[in-house]
């Protein structure tokens, strides 16, 4: 799927300079960088969802002595 996005001269220019440093091209460090936001977007849902697990009170805690005890 062909996407267009519109950017800025001063955003194509440092978009190009770290892209350059990279040495790849703009459209795969474009690439890469949605593919990088999209992973962080999804572990911050996950660590949302366990905030939550936490304040509804569905979380068990164990003492490390408990936790070496069960590994016996």
């Amino acid at each position: 799927m062909a996407i267009i996005l519109d950017f800025a001269p001063n955003d194509i220019e440092r978009i190009e300079h770290f892209a350059n440093k990279k040495a790849i091209s703009m459209s795969e460090y474009i690439h890469k960088a949605v593919l990088e936001a999209v992973q962080e977007e999804t572990e911050c849902e996950k660590i949302d969802r366990s905030i939550e697990q936490v304040k509804e009170g569905k979380v068990v805690y164990k003492t490390m002595e408990e936790l070496l005890e069960m590994a016996k």
